[in-house]
């Protein structure tokens, strides 16, 4: 007799030992702790109806008029106990609204929603895996499904991105990203602690829209934005000019470069080609030369630069195109913006008489946004930010081996880089 009551007491210990670790408190306790022989371990649980408060209000209407209605079977997965699957299972009050009549079950301290198939702490810890490695191995590790995995995730972010408090930002950064073949884009908006506020679909004007309608339904203000780091696609420039007509727009300097260093690119292949067609000799030397001219002068080494300057000296008009590239650079390195604007607007008479029609092409791109890039020394923003940011997308995207749609790939950018979850 005393053998079993002390087998009872050591009972009583470990389930007590149990509620505490799983969350689980009075009127219920756990009456069973039982391994199936496989791969599950069943914990029972019993609601003591006499230890019940009062009816909790109407989850519905708010009403306190409410009364206990009857009981219905639960069940929940837990997080797994010596690496096996812990199911709970339990019944569940249900309550019946005097005002408005609805039944509802109670929430129970273990799970935040009643209809949730899953504690909090196996929810979160699905998604703390899941920040930390691609959701197919979260399914392994934890033998679920990835729609199951997905849902859990979706809901979390939902949740953490519905406390959003937007009325602190006056600067943007907005970029694209590829997300599929055949053009098909989503674009990141950072906010100026660069974190991410806001994934739209597409790149056009009306995504810009879109960021100001989320903007605007976080308790943030379209007139508060003074600053706009972007590059210079139309749809960005045509979006924050009806959406945010008071705010200054920052060309990103590394863009502008880019479009330089193209300019030295396509003249490269256009002497290569003409090169190649009067069979002269000299177009091996400029083939497989195109990452050389591409390059920042300064950071080559003493051999590049030698190289460099033995192949400008072979063709002029390369040599013309590759010399603006590098002097435009200069544009960010003045004193004032007095004197970039006037810098500015030399380099670009100066290339005008060129004629060179490569060169031509990045001097209309450039006038044509003079004011953007010169207001970089008002705001001093650059999307260096969004280029880093880039790169972490492309680094989580490459491990999952891609998305299968917008909305997920939207929902990991939230999860790992809003801040808020």
């Amino acid at each position: 007799m005393k053998r079993v009551q002390s087998v009872q007491v050591l009972m009583d210990k470990f389930y007590s030992f149990l509620e505490d670790v799983i969350g689980i408190s009075r009127p219920w306790r756990i009456v069973s702790a039982k391994f199936d022989g496989v791969d599950t371990v069943d914990i029972d649980l019993e609601y003591v109806k006499s230890q019940r408060p009062k009816a909790p209000d109407c989850p519905v209407c708010g009403s306190r008029e409410t009364a206990y209605y009857d009981m219905v079977e639960k069940s929940w997965r837990h997080t797994d106990m010596c690496d096996q699957i812990c199911m709970i299972h339990g019944m569940i009050p249900r309550i019946q609204c005097k005002g408005c009549g609805k039944v509802s079950r109670i929430k129970v301290p273990w799970s935040a929603e009643s209809i949730n198939k899953y504690t909090d702490s196996f929810e979160m810890k699905v998604v703390r895996l899941s920040k930390e490695m691609p959701v197919s191995s979260v399914c392994r590790e934890l033998r679920l499904d990835d729609c199951t995995v997905w849902t859990i995730l979706d809901r979390y972010v939902e949740k953490c991105m519905s406390k959003q408090d937007l009325s602190y930002l006056h600067t943007y950064y907005v970029d694209e990203k590829a997300i599929q073949k055949g053009r098909v884009y989503l674009s990141s908006f950072l906010d100026q602690n660069h974190n991410v506020v806001f994934v739209g679909k597409d790149n056009t004007s009306d995504t810009v829209t879109d960021f100001r309608k989320h903007l605007e339904a976080h308790n943030g203000c379209a007139g508060n934005v003074r600053h706009i780091s972007m590059d210079m696609g139309k749809g960005y420039i045509l979006g924050a000019e009806q959406n945010f007509p008071k705010a200054k727009m920052t060309f990103d300097r590394f863009h502008v470069a880019e479009h330089a260093t193209e300019a030295v690119n396509d003249t490269r292949k256009r002497e290569y080609a003409m090169l190649i067609e009067a069979e002269d000799h000299r177009a091996r030397e400029l083939k497989g030369q195109r990452y050389l001219f591409i390059k920042n002068y300064k950071n080559l080494d003493d051999e590049r630069q030698t190289k460099v300057r033995d192949l400008l000296k072979m063709f002029p008009d390369l040599s013309r195109v590759y010399v603006f590239k590098e002097s435009l650079r200069a544009v960010w390195e003045m004193e004032s913006k007095y004197d970039a604007q006037n810098y500015l607007y030399r380099w670009i008479e100066e290339a005008k008489e060129t004629g060179i029609k490569e060169l031509l092409k990045l001097v209309n791109l450039v006038e044509s946004h003079a004011e953007g890039i010169l207001n970089w020394y008002d705001s001093r923003i650059s999307n260096g930010v969004m280029e880093g940011f880039n790169s972490v997308l492309q680094a989580f995207k490459g491990r999952a081996r891609g998305y299968r749609s917008f909305e997920r790939y939207r929902t990991m950018i939230y999860l790992r880089s809003s801040g808020l979850c």
